[in-house]
């Protein structure tokens, strides 16, 4: 069942890239779609931050019925997130929950962009 384009586009990049692989028979999505940023566990789910809109509670219900395994969860406004393991396969329902603004990869699994080295030369 194909899911409708404005949940895929609360995916990040890279795991709507993840989803794609594992729905669409391109193998195991462990095996094909695993960048350096993206972190698995042993059954094979992936690790995400969902943004949520601040407003009142935390699904965390809706979010668990949709394949999320809750680690950790931040409810102060302007930030609310919940971060947890999902299968790669069910990443368009988690996206699809009331209240989900965006799916991405954890700011702490994201390795920090290289940055030019500058070199100064002193004259005397």
């Amino acid at each position: 069942m194909a899911a409708p384009p404005d949940v895929r586009t609360r995916l990040s990049p890279d795991l709507l890239a993840l989803y794609q692989s594992a729905t669409e028979g391109r193998g195991a999505p462990a095996a094909t779609a695993r960048g350096p940023e993206q972190h698995f566990d042993a059954q094979g789910r992936v690790l995400v931050e969902v943004d949520l809109a601040c407003t009142g509670a935390l699904p965390t219900a809706a979010l668990k019925g949709a394949g999320l395994a809750l680690s950790a969860s931040v409810n102060v406004p302007p930030l609310c997130a919940v971060e947890g393991w999902v299968a790669p396969q069910s990443l368009v329902t988690l996206a699809g929950v009331t209240g989900v603004v965006r799916v991405k990869l954890p700011a702490a699994a994201v390795p920090p962009r290289a940055q030019p080295v500058r070199r100064t030369t002193a004259q005397l």
